[in-house]
């Protein structure tokens, strides 16, 4: 496998999807909100999900380049090629950090049981909640539209003094729509209702093909 840097100048293009299993198994991992690459040990393109297709933009540390996967940037080539031969030939499986333009992304790269030539890379998620989820979420515990926008900055990452600002309120309002959503979820915590939010299906939004 060559060890060169995919050329930035080319556009990114989607790859069409590959049936994998049959018709029924590429429509399951496109109900997954988690990006599923498949690949042989040398990189080559099998298959990937809706959402891996939508994830891998020009942007990501991880690329889908002339039916191949690549890294992007030159440090993280080396790593990808020996963590799809430990997976395809050793049955190993790796964890690795990208570089993406000062984001750290994880990538999990494991074996596909039966298929000794095939590694399976599953993507990190770059938001804590997707917003169809948190949407389903709202619905279900009854949100209002406010409690609904400071839940998604929080999954965000956001503090209360930030969302406060973000939403050109006093950070007492603030504090009054995370105490009833903890109250509407029955989490006694940011920190617990955080991981409510976290531990959500990853069932994926409608994204283009």
């Amino acid at each position: 496998m060559s060890h060169q840097q995919a050329p930035r100048s080319t556009p990114f293009v989607a790859p069409a999807p590959v049936p994998v299993a049959g018709n029924w198994m590429s429509g399951v991992l496109d109900e997954l909100d988690v990006g599923i690459v498949i690949a042989d040990v040398e990189g080559q393109l099998v298959h990937a999900n809706r959402r891996a297709r939508h994830e891998l933009t020009a942007d990501h540390p991880l690329q889908l380049f002339a039916g191949r996967v690549r890294a992007r940037e030159a440090c993280d080539v080396a790593p990808l090629h020996n963590a799809l031969a430990g997976a395809a030939q050793g049955g190993r499986r790796r964890l690795l950090t990208l570089d993406a333009a000062g984001e750290a992304l994880a990538l999990a790269v494991v074996p596909v049981p039966e298929q000794p030539d095939l590694v399976m890379l599953l993507l990190s998620r770059r938001h804590l909640g997707e917003r169809c989820m948190l949407q389903w979420f709202a619905t279900q515990h009854g949100l209002t539209p406010c409690e609904h926008r400071v839940l998604e900055a929080l999954s965000d990452g956001d503090s209360p003094e930030q969302i406060a600002q973000k939403l050109s309120v006093g950070i007492a309002t603030v504090r009054s729509h995370i105490g009833s959503l903890r109250a509407k979820v029955g989490a006694p915590s940011i920190r617990a209702l955080l991981h409510r939010v976290a531990s959500l299906p990853p069932m994926a939004q409608r994204l283009p093909s």
